[in-house]
């Protein structure tokens, strides 16, 4: 069973092929949420306009599964698998796909949660020190987003 499996967690980046318009995104960020609970995963998706940025948490087989068909899709190339780890625990245990879009480069971040653009989580432990990094570099080289999702 894929729950007695230990956690893994996956981080990738990647350039859309064309621009997505807000619905169009709205629809994938749908997609994801019911392929991750069917597949117990959780994470995080992050979108700057032309890149996405998603983590993946779950048993290492599903999340080995879904990011393959995450690499096939054609909305996006220059899949790059940035990190991936196994791990005690969930960042984004309430989430199926959290979803934040960067609404403009370099935009503060929140010191309590360090998310950026307001965005928070609140279940498990603090995010780890790798990943905050991570997500800041990313949130830096956004540009603006129109219609946040």
């Amino acid at each position: 069973m894929a729950g007695e499996q230990p956690l893994h967690r996956l981080t990738y980046v990647s350039t859309v092929t064309s621009s997505l318009d807000a619905d169009e995104v709205s629809a994938l960020v749908a997609q994801a949420r019911s392929n991750n609970i069917r597949h117990e995963i959780s994470g995080l998706l992050l979108f700057n306009g032309l890149n996405f940025l998603q983590t993946l948490e779950g048993p290492r087989s599903a999340v080995e599964h879904v990011f393959a068909a995450i690499a096939r899709d054609p909305r996006h190339h220059g899949v790059v698998r940035v990190q991936a780890e196994d791990t005690d625990a969930r960042a984004f245990a309430e989430w199926s796909m959290a979803y934040a879009p960067v609404l403009r480069a370099g935009a503060e971040l929140d010191a309590k949660h360090m998310a950026p653009n307001g965005f928070a989580w609140t279940g498990g432990g603090p995010l780890p020190s790798h990943l905050q990094s991570l997500y800041v570099a990313f949130n830096s080289l956004g540009r603006t987003v129109s219609t946040p999702v």
